[in-house]
């Protein structure tokens, strides 16, 4: 965290070219966005390799190799975050703990998977031309070759719904645990069902987050074919001139208290007071793409009337999220974030955004947008201090 806030702070531009571990550009990239099977956008935000030591999180290398990025980059920072909560990662059995993580559809390692399976089509295809047998084998056995063999540890290797399931297991965490896909507010999702089970009272603590590290071919193929992704090299988020968006990888966790208990505890208490109300857009006849941010009357009537239908938690909620001032006239209500699109993590495309506000408190530093010259339909971006946030 305290990387991305510098390199937020220092205006740095991380995106980059797709990698050759991701898409064959080559192969695959055309300009022409029309052109069929083809992607016309190249470029990303990217996590580097990382290591990753499967005898630490009770892996063995068998299913360290069937294991998806998802899950091994989930392990890593639901460590990092107990850790960093000052709660033992390893040991016996830690009671009242739970974890809700976002995600979204699949996987990348799941894409290599069933690939394998189209082996029956390239048989068929050489057949049907007329080769001969021992060559229609030595090609399938060449095809298979590009992808991973299909073994015990496969399936639950890149099933998603099995990244918190696994993240319990290895922490020993007996509180509850499950996935939710709400697209890309599935991290506030899963923190709204955090914060519903610590008012419940059903656990003491809730780790709530996501990972999305699937920058595959098929998500390129995806998003190109919708299309929507941005036809130059950067971005411009929240500019007039802005051409689409960006995907990239990411992941964000939280570990979550009520205040009382924190207080209790001795924790540090980096935010203390938040309401997630809203997590919603509306399109009108005058939004006609996602990516396209509406009148600012649009956000607030939507805001209010979200307000209006929501059961407000009590003032002790939760220790652990920033907090936003609300335009709903209830200091309680301090978190409402919109998609205004041009980069996007999906599973945990809101969830990075909600870090850093308590760092614009405690450091005095807002920065600006990146690229951003003039806003859609608000006039120049100059004319006011706008922000990322």
């Amino acid at each position: 965290m305290n990387e991305s806030w510098e390199t937020i702070k220092a205006g740095l531009d991380c995106i980059s070219d797709l990698p050759a571990d991701r898409v064959d550009v080559e192969s695959y990239f055309d300009p022409n966005k029309t052109v069929p099977d083809k992607i016309y956008c190249t470029r990303g935000g990217f996590i580097p390799n990382f290591d990753f030591e499967p005898s630490k999180f009770n892996l063995n290398m068998n299913q360290m190799e069937d294991t998806d990025t998802n899950q091994t980059l989930s392990l890593i920072k639901v460590k990092e975050a107990l850790e960093s909560a000052q709660i033992n990662p390893s040991g016996n059995v830690r009671k009242n703990i739970g974890i809700v993580l976002g995600n979204v559809g699949g996987s990348k390692s799941s894409h290599e998977f069933y690939s394998r399976l189209n082996y029956v089509v390239v048989e068929k295809v050489l057949r049907g031309m007329g080769a001969k047998e021992d060559d229609v084998q030595i090609a399938v056995a060449k095809y298979k070759a590009h992808f991973p063999e299909w073994r015990l540890d496969s399936f639950p290797g890149f099933l998603g719904n099995v990244m918190a399931g696994r993240c319990a297991n290895v922490f020993n965490l007996d509180g509850m645990n499950c996935v939710v896909d709400a697209a890309c507010a599935s991290s506030l999702i899963a923190v709204k069902v955090a914060i519903d089970e610590l008012l419940r009272g059903d656990c003491e603590t809730m780790i709530a987050g996501a990972t999305c590290s699937d920058c595959s071919l098929a998500m390129y193929m995806a998003f190109s074919k919708t299309p929507v992704f941005s036809t130059k090299q950067g971005l411009s988020a929240y500019d007039k001139e802005s051409k689409g968006m960006l995907i990239g990888e990411g992941s964000v966790m939280y570990v979550l208290k009520k205040l009382s208990s924190a207080r209790r505890d001795g924790d540090q208490v980096r935010s203390k007071r938040v309401a997630i109300v809203s997590i919603a857009r509306r399109r009108t006849a005058h939004s006609d793409q996602v990516r396209i941010p509406m009148a600012p009357t649009d956000y607030g009537g939507t805001t209010r009337a979200h307000c209006r239908r929501a059961t407000l938690p009590p003032r002790d909620t939760t220790a652990g999220l920033p907090t936003l001032p609300g335009p709903c006239g209830d200091p309680r209500v301090r978190l409402v974030l919109g998609r205004q699109g041009a980069w996007h993590l999906r599973a945990d495309h809101r969830g990075p955004g909600a870090v850093h506000p308590p760092r614009l408190r405690a450091r005095g530093h807002r920065p600006g947008h990146r690229h951003a010259r003039r806003g859609p339909r608000h006039g120049h971006a100059g004319g006011r201090r706008h922000s990322m946030l």
